[in-house]
């Protein structure tokens, strides 16, 4: 049985007793438990929220100028470091056709792309911030 519903089964046994002062107490008592019953779903999600972040923000490492996901035996990006630095969403940017350019599709910032001297062995991108706004 909720708190919700233990305040509803006393409020019914004053309302009974007929005692007008105390089941407004029970009536506002139920009231403020509500409220505390919202609030406490809403820090249990914010809580859910802020943790997920941490566990993504462990994962990431800034690498010519983006952010990039370490996995086990790779990594995965880039990702907007703008987006992330200011809204804490990792959006994956997307190659502009054939210009060697990558654009965030949230924020629209754009980075050149070019490849390092191991690239070939690697797989791994060099990006360079060009803003062009």
């Amino acid at each position: 049985m909720s708190i919700i519903e233990n305040i509803k089964d006393v409020a019914k046994v004053i309302q009974k007793v007929n005692n007008i002062n105390l089941y407004q107490q029970i009536l506002d008592i139920q009231a403020n438990a509500l409220d505390l019953v919202e609030e406490n779903s809403k820090l249990k999600k914010t809580n859910q929220e802020l943790q997920e972040k941490l566990k993504i923000k462990e994962g990431l490492i800034y690498k010519n100028e983006a952010y990039w996901f370490r996995t086990q035996n790779d990594e995965d990006g880039p990702f907007c470091t703008h987006c992330w630095d200011t809204k804490l969403l990792t959006v994956r940017m997307k190659q502009a056709a054939n210009t060697g350019y990558m654009t965030c599709p949230s924020c629209k910032n754009s980075y050149y792309v070019y490849p390092e001297k191991d690239t070939f062995k690697t797989g791994v991108l060099k990006v360079i911030t060009d803003d062009f706004r």
